[in-house]
């Protein structure tokens, strides 16, 4: 009894030792960074009061969470899209247009995104969110759309 009993000891020793030297299994795959909060979108609405190229406060938060969607998904090209309401000759708002593209981009730019992934079109008054009559001032044509093209997602 007592060889039945120091044998199996002598097993369980061995099985544990055998154990303790056999490869562990590999470790898992890093995960995949986490999206930015809030929904995937590929494109971010900065919107700017009548007349300006600045930005409103709520914004810059829409700047913000492009730049962190652009971080992100990086995309191959990155559409700096800007419109205007009818108030003011069609000349006027394509410049006013440009202007607020061109404010857009240096803001991106200057938040880290590489200037040779922006295009700009200035849309002046043509292709606005809400139809209106000429000479109105509406505040959602007011916008420009950073439009994220050819994003990657991440595996995972």
């Amino acid at each position: 009894m007592a060889g039945v009993t120091l044998t199996l000891a002598m097993i369980a020793f061995l099985l544990a030792v055998a154990l303790q030297a056999a490869p562990s299994a590999p470790p898992p795959p890093p995960s995949p960074p986490s999206p930015p909060p809030g929904p995937h979108t590929d494109e971010v609405i900065v919107y700017h009061p009548s007349g300006s190229t600045g930005t409103r406060a709520v914004s810059e938060h829409a700047i913000d969470a492009a730049v962190q969607q652009i971080r992100f998904y990086k995309p191959a090209k990155v559409i700096v899209q800007s419109h205007t309401d009818t108030v003011g000759s069609s000349d006027s708002n394509m410049a006013l247009s440009t202007g607020r593209a061109e404010a857009v981009r240096r803001a991106l730019v200057e938040a880290g995104v590489d200037a040779q992934l922006i295009e700009l079109q200035p849309m002046g008054e043509t292709a606005p969110a809400v139809k209106t009559a000429d000479d109105v001032a509406e505040p959602v044509n007011n916008r420009t759309v950073v439009i994220l093209r050819q994003i990657t997602l991440p595996k995972g």
